[in-house]
């Protein structure tokens, strides 16, 4: 592998992309880098300050500058050890305080694997969606892109109390004629007119996931998989993603997936995968399934059939 290796791993937020990222970085060639483009995290240097970013949408000088800056996260591992640690200090409260302990300790892992054997970073990074093509044109980078249920995304949505920051594209125009023209109205509308979050992410569902079907369109050597497929057969999945990366798939690393992903606890990487993927049947009332299911209609069909329902 050359310094310019890459796998990016994305999808839209609540998509597990940081649990599937976390099953590749079992790899000992594999170390992990989360969510470089993320501006609302990375705040050390980053000159990244929107969501979504298209880089070829802004000028060279500003290209320059994401690019070093993201060549720093992924291949020096002091810089993004640094770049964590700020994140952690300067944060008014750890979201995800229960997990702080395995936090810490899977960072000071992945900083132990990227100093010595480990060769190749996995950028999980949802926030990089719209960035896939420019990424691709600056690193030898294979892409991985996971597809979730719009039920099961918006029931995650629905928990974790987050709404969609509509006037963060409606900040962007360029994106916005570029690549949905057809939502500009819609997108318009709810950002005048507050709305419930569950109009709100319905709407984020199907833009991201009309950019991951615009990729698949144009992209057939890039990676494409479902959350579903991910949980229901972790081992088999995992397998064939890892022969398309080209990393070792051993005994170690199955038993390590096992133990992830067959766990009776509910923890920041462990889980039940294969009850974890209906679990939006007893977030979602009736009612709420049915206004997902109608009103992405317009996108699921691509991805999923009337069964998954």
């Amino acid at each position: 592998m050359t310094n310019r290796d890459i796998i990016v791993l994305t999808g839209s937020h609540r998509s597990g992309s940081t649990w599937a990222g976390k099953m590749i970085a079992l790899s000992p060639r594999v170390y992990y880098v989360d969510e470089p483009f993320n501006p609302r995290k990375n705040q050390l240097a980053s000159p990244i300050k929107i969501w979504p970013l298209d880089p070829t949408l802004v000028g060279d000088w500003k290209q320059r500058q994401i690019l070093e800056y993201l060549t720093k996260v992924l291949y020096n591992p002091f810089y993004y050890f640094v770049y964590n640690m700020y994140y952690l200090i300067t944060r008014k409260r750890m979201v995800f305080a229960k997990y702080f302990y395995a936090y810490m300790s899977d960072l000071f892992t992945n900083q132990r694997k990227a100093f010595s054997k480990a060769t190749c970073p996995v950028l999980k990074d949802p926030t990089a969606l719209f960035a896939l093509e420019w990424i691709g044109e600056n690193f030898n980078a294979k892409m991985v892109l996971v597809i979730r249920h719009p039920a099961a995304f918006v029931a995650s949505t629905k928990i974790a109390h987050w709404d969609f920051f509509v006037k963060e594209f409606l900040k962007q125009p360029k994106l916005i004629q570029n690549h949905f023209p057809d939502y500009a109205n819609e997108m318009n509308d709810l950002a005048r007119n507050k709305k419930p979050p569950i109009q709100n992410n319905v709407l984020a569902w199907r833009l991201l996931h009309k950019r991951i079907l615009q990729y698949r369109d144009r992209h057939r050597d890039w990676y494409f998989v479902k959350h579903e497929d991910l949980s229901v057969n972790p081992v088999a999945e995992f397998k064939r993603l890892y022969e398309f990366l080209d990393i070792p798939f051993d005994d170690k690393v199955i038993s390590r997936i096992d133990t992830f992903t067959k766990s009776k606890r509910d923890t920041y990487y462990q889980r039940d995968s294969k009850k974890n993927i209906h679990s939006w049947k007893n977030r979602l009332t009736r009612r709420e399934i049915e206004y997902v299911r109608s009103n992405t209609r317009d996108v699921w069909p691509e991805f999923y059939t009337n069964n998954d329902w």
